[in-house]
């Protein structure tokens, strides 16, 4: 029987609700001009630094989304500027 409490959000859920707080797609301050995601399956929960958001950009030469970043929650929302609404 398990222990855990029915409203307990698992890790990824709340990464998931957490990822859900940026635009789907935003800029960087310092790449203005450049589109920037974040990789919902790169990213991950650390007990020891919380979560870690990889953030890709898109490579318009190679026509695809690379990984470019890893970092944390609030240092992303210090450095992104949003530019579209993130669907549900």
């Amino acid at each position: 029987m398990s222990t855990e409490q029915p409203s307990m959000l698992s890790e990824r859920q709340l990464l998931d609700q957490v990822i859900r707080t940026f635009s789907a797609e935003f800029g960087l301050r310092a790449f203005p001009g450049r589109r920037f995601q974040i990789d919902t399956r790169g990213s991950f929960f650390s007990p020891h630094s919380g979560f870690q958001l990889v953030t890709q950009i898109w490579c318009e030469e190679q026509g695809r989304w690379l990984d470019f970043a890893r970092g944390g929650v609030e240092e992303l929302r210090r450095e992104c500027t949003n530019t579209t609404q993130h669907g549900n």
